[in-house]
């Protein structure tokens, strides 16, 4: 599993409703394991987000789909350090596209695997201050840690239900 930044791995629970056999309308919810850096010390990063999403589906077998997901996202993002303490809670609204490719185990159920990205619609930093800083605006006293990308490559593998 991937534990160091840029990249994370993590879990998604996924739910969708096919109001047509081509239209499927889901939630989704991820958890992304904390991801950590060497500097500053103990610094971890821990992610959560929520989707709804809109998508287009294609047979290509008897068994077997391709999805094509579009969604608006947010991502909860927290980061701890030893150094700096524990950061505020961000929410980045993003924009979701995926391509999956899906196995019908059973009636409802299904592998999920594929590609896809995450956009995040603002451009977020996440910055430590010394503990006695009166600012973090700019100055000696503010690091940028970790200047998140706004173009974020994902890949899934799991289970979808679908009802």
């Amino acid at each position: 599993m991937a534990r160091s930044i840029p990249w994370q791995s993590g879990v998604i629970a996924a739910f969708s409703f096919a109001p047509r056999p081509w239209l499927r309308v889901g939630t989704s919810y991820e958890f992304l394991a904390p991801a950590q850096l060497e500097s500053p010390s103990g610094f971890s990063l821990w992610r959560h987000g929520v989707a709804l999403t809109l998508a287009g589906v294609v047979a290509l077998a008897k068994r077997v789909d391709l999805e094509l997901r579009l969604g608006g996202e947010v991502e909860l993002s927290r980061w701890r350090s030893d150094a700096a303490g524990r950061g505020r809670l961000r929410a980045i609204p993003r924009l979701g596209l995926d391509a999956s490719l899906q196995i019908e185990l059973g009636r409802g159920v299904a592998i999920d695997v594929g590609p896809g990205l995450a956009v995040a619609l603002v451009d977020v930093d996440f910055v430590t201050c010394a503990r006695a800083a009166a600012s973090c605006a700019a100055g000696p006293n503010r690091q940028v840690v970790v200047d998140a990308w706004r173009v974020r490559p994902r890949a899934r593998a799991g289970i979808s239900v679908q009802f």
